[in-house]
């Protein structure tokens, strides 16, 4: 299956690298599906609304056929797809994952996949709600 791809466009530096580190966070929860790309041929663009050359990228891409996410902090009527400043992993993980209109993938926290296949289901949360019981337990007697 092809990567999807991805723009940031519109913030200042500084942000477009903290983006992009959660971005890296967001696609290996994603399972690595998606890749940057310029923003000429991204699928998907990340457009800073509150820039003045963010706000322009957006007039330009907004009608065309282009996947586009504000990245924006308050809710924005004129936008369909917003992606809420402070941005963070999940959130980006959430925007990411309706734009190919799949669900939100579980996610175990630095499992690796193979991990996750061998080890048993979480043996730790049964036996942790064993001990409460019992204590309960004695302290109703």
């Amino acid at each position: 299956e092809m990567a999807h791809t991805l723009c940031f466009s519109g913030m200042d530096r500084a942000e477009e690298a903290k983006l992009k580190l959660l971005f890296a966070d967001a696609n290996e929860w994603l399972g690595g599906e998606w890749t940057l790309a310029p923003e000429n041929t991204a699928e998907v663009l990340v457009i800073d609304l509150e820039s003045i050359y963010g706000h322009m990228t957006w007039l330009k891409v907004r009608n065309s056929s282009r996947y586009v996410i504000a990245l924006t902090s308050r809710e924005q009527d004129e936008a369909e797809h917003v992606l809420l400043r402070p941005a963070t992993v999940e959130s980006m993980v959430s925007v990411l994952s309706a734009a190919i209109g799949k669900p939100v993938p579980e996610h175990e926290p630095r499992v690796s996949a193979s991990d996750a296949m061998s080890s048993p289901p979480t043996p730790r949360r049964s036996s942790c709600t064993v001990n409460i019981n019992a204590r309960a337990l004695s302290s109703m007697q």
